[in-house]
């Protein structure tokens, strides 16, 4: 049999019959079949460095064998390695393990079973198999993408936070759509609710914070109840691991996706508030329920009808939200499988190093490089970034461009031929690259990392050349490519990652350093006034010179400009990374970078007041925009601002995380909120209303929308705090922070 297979999951498993390791292959055929594959031609192995007979004599009595002696290489040597076959996959982690503590050198002794097996047979998610009647794979082999229709599943689940009995389970899958509830008991209705994930076997399940709570909730009452949670592909149940980049435990599930839509909300939107009522508002989707969260026992018990609405409501606009065009999870997800050749469980918050090491790895294999371990752990000197300029002197300018370097880092790995295969520790010769710092890089043989980034670069190129036929999918093609591009400074320039060397990733930033510098001074000899410079962007006062001439004119040394963006007025107060721009150029808009109106922890009341003043000062109209300041101030101190203005935001971890909780506001905020019935997981946002600045911690009270009206704001702390975020900014014009109080500009005698 064969057919085209679109790979989601892949792991492996020890036959119980012929103990020996199988790949295991999960996903979803052209055809619309969903499809589980066996293959078993692979082996797990490793390789020995320098091997000598008694390290033999330990591989032989921990069942391992040498197969093959081979010569890598490493940068300019060459190295004498064992490649050593085990039986198991963790045995290569045990002989690792033992071989280290002797003073031996092993490589290729970290990586995943699963993906050793897919860098070996060089496959991506789209592929081509012929098996048998058993399922056993013959061959794969890549094929281009296809159109593939993944069923997706959304839950959510009504609880009483007390009891943590489960009401009801809403689901829906694409279209079709169910409720379960408890009325025949909790033991059927989580039974009815398996039985209904087995038989629609999704590819794919999702929900709104389902990690922190409903995952666990469902688990717990499994387990209270005897029943085997299991909705795995292999009828396997979910496990957890902690996730470091989000401080929370993430479930994983054979052969099925696990995907936290908040996770998603949080990558993609980055909102001020997290809940799914606030997204839903922000995306245009939700509309609003008069269910009490913190009163569910009550509320379930009066109507359950409408909590099972409730339920099935959120379920549906968490759906709408995981496919939005702003969110795209499968989409962006399934790009950047493509470009990584990476399954597709993979590509959800994707890992940076396994990104590049599914590129790297491949060709280090092919052409006979030593493949060395991770240094996770592992602390080193932070390496010197980019240049940031110094503004040149607070005020508003005309007439600015962007300047910025296409693809800066990728380009300049390039142009050195900046690689571990070319990166060299003995004397420099004429032939080498040397690099600001003193690192050299041969140039007698290209490296792989810079013949990989040329190859993606071109194929980027063609891909965007393509967007106006292919849309969207070309466009997220394109920037997965981008963002994969980019990752590979970012390893380079780490302290752990497997292929790198602090020389290494110093001598990109040297050059990008070098390269900013040589434009600033390319400017001030043609009389082009440079106002601010960001790390691969230089801000330049343009007064009748063609932006894009000027940018063809920088482009040379292999690196080349571009116009980002043309501005027709430009704010600082003198601090780096913080100003305001009138665009013009690619389309009009009002940009704003560093100041607080996309942070959290500001509140709109302040945000508004912030872009008003500075929505003014770009009109050159500093007074009408301090005068409007002080609007808003007496509003506050007259208790006319609406609640839902005053809520500060903020991400917060358990309270055990912190020295003093007490003292934290998002602490306090989140502990009334659990005491009042409200779920609530640590690392997730909380908003709050201060009312009481004066006390000691301060005071604070949760903030719930519809169910907070006889709160009492402490309106003078909040008027201090708008003056307190325009003080810089005012300064810039001579008002102080009298004058923003009172909306008159104090007059300076001398």
């Amino acid at each position: 049999m064969r057919d085209k297979v679109f790979i989601t999951n892949v792991d492996y498993f020890m036959h119980p019959l012929t103990e020996q390791p199988v790949v295991r292959i999960f996903g979803r055929t052209d055809k619309g079949k969903a499809i589980t594959l066996y293959d078993d031609r692979t082996y797990p192995y490793f390789y020995l460095a320098h091997p000598r007979t008694y390290d033999e004599r330990l591989l032989q009595r921990a069942g391992a064998n040498v197969v093959e002696y081979k010569r890598l290489k490493h940068s300019s040597n060459v190295i004498n390695c064992a490649k050593v076959r085990v039986r198991r996959p963790k045995d290569v982690i045990i002989l690792r393990e033992r071989l280290h503590k002797r003073g031996r050198i092993t490589y290729s002794s970290d990586i995943l079973h699963q993906l050793r097996y897919m860098y070996d047979m060089d496959i991506g998610s789209y592929v081509k198999v012929m098996y048998d009647e058993n399922n056993k794979v013959r061959s794969i082999r890549n094929v281009e993408p296809f159109k593939v229709d993944l069923q997706v599943m959304c839950f959510d689940i009504e609880s009483s936070i007390r009891t943590k009995d489960i009401y009801c389970i809403a689901v829906r899958v694409n279209e079709d759509k169910k409720v379960f509830d408890d009325s025949n008991g909790e033991k059927e209705m989580l039974e009815q609710f398996i039985d209904y994930v087995r038989f629609k076997d999704p590819d794919i399940i999702t929900g709104y914070n389902i990690f922190g709570f409903d995952i666990p909730y469902v688990n717990d009452a499994c387990k209270r109840h005897n029943i085997d949670f299991c909705i795995g592909r292999d009828d396997s149940v979910p496990w957890k691991r902690d996730d470091q980049k989000y401080r929370i435990a993430k479930w994983n599930l054979t052969g099925r996706i696990l995907v936290d839509t908040w996770m998603e909300v949080r990558n993609e939107l980055k909102p001020i508030q997290e809940n799914l009522e606030y997204v839903g508002q922000l995306l245009e989707l939700g509309g609003k329920s008069d269910i009490d969260a913190s009163r569910i026992e009550e509320e379930w018990k009066n109507r359950p009808d409408e909590v099972m609405e409730y339920c099935m409501r959120d379920v549906d606009l968490t759906y709408d939200v995981f496919n939005h065009p702003k969110v795209a999870s499968i989409d962006k997800a399934t790009a950047l499988s493509i470009a990584t050749k990476l399954p597709l469980d993979n590509c959800f918050a994707p890992k940076t190093t396994q990104m590049v090491d599914s590129i790297l790895i491949r060709r280090f294999d092919k052409e006979g490089y030593v493949v060395p371990q991770n240094r996770w752990g592992e602390t080193a000197e932070k390496i010197k970034g980019a240049t940031v300029f110094n503004v040149f002197k607070p005020g508003i300018y005309e007439d600015i461009a962007i300047l910025d370097f296409k693809s800066m880092y990728p380009s300049i790995m390039i142009k050195n031929n900046i690689c571990p295969t070319t990166f060299c520790k003995e004397k420099p010769n004429e032939e080498h690259v040397i690099s600001p710092i003193g690192a050299h890089f041969r140039t007698d043989k290209k490296g792989i990392v810079p013949e990989v980034l040329k190859t993606l670069w071109a194929w980027r190129d063609e891909t965007k050349l393509s967007i106006k036929n292919s849309g969207d999918y070309s466009d997220r093609l394109q920037n997965s490519i981008k963002v994969l591009m980019n990752s590979f400074y970012g390893v380079m320039a780490s302290s752990f990652y497997r292929f790198t060397d602090a020389d290494i990733g110093g001598s990109v930033t040297a050059f990008a350093r070098q390269g900013i510098r040589n434009v600033q001074k390319s400017l001030k000899d043609s009389g082009q006034q440079v106002i601010y410079g960001d790390t691969d962007s230089v801000f330049v006062q343009v007064h009748g010179t063609n932006p894009f001439d000027l940018a063809k004119k920088l482009s040379k040394d292999g690196l080349e400009m571009e116009v980002e963006k043309i501005l027709s007025t430009f704010f600082t107060h003198g601090a780096k990374k913080r100003y305001a721009a009138n665009i013009k150029w690619p389309k009009e808009e009002f940009y704003v970078m560093g100041y607080e109106l996309k942070r959290g922890d500001s509140f709109e009341t302040q945000r508004r007041a912030l872009k008003g003043a500075l929505v003014r000062i770009l009109d050159n109209k500093p007074d009408e925009a301090f005068k409007f300041v002080s609007g808003i101030v007496k509003d506050i101190k007259e208790g006319r601002i609406p609640l839902n203005e005053l809520v500060i935001t903020k991400s917060v971890k358990d309270a055990s995380s912190y020295v003093n909780p007490k003292s934290m506001a998002g602490v306090q905020a989140s502990q009334k909120l659990i005491a009042r019935g409200y779920a609530w997981i640590p690392n997730s946002k909380v908003s709050w209303i201060v009312t009481n600045c004066k006390s000691t911690p301060m005071e604070v009270e949760p903030y719930v929308e519809d169910f907070c009206d006889d709160m009492r704001p402490d309106w003078t702390y909040y008027a201090k705090r708008i003056v307190r975020t325009l003080s810089d900014i005012a300064a810039v014009f001579e008002w102080d922070d009298i004058g923003l109080a009172s909306g008159t500009k104090q007059e300076k005698l001398f």
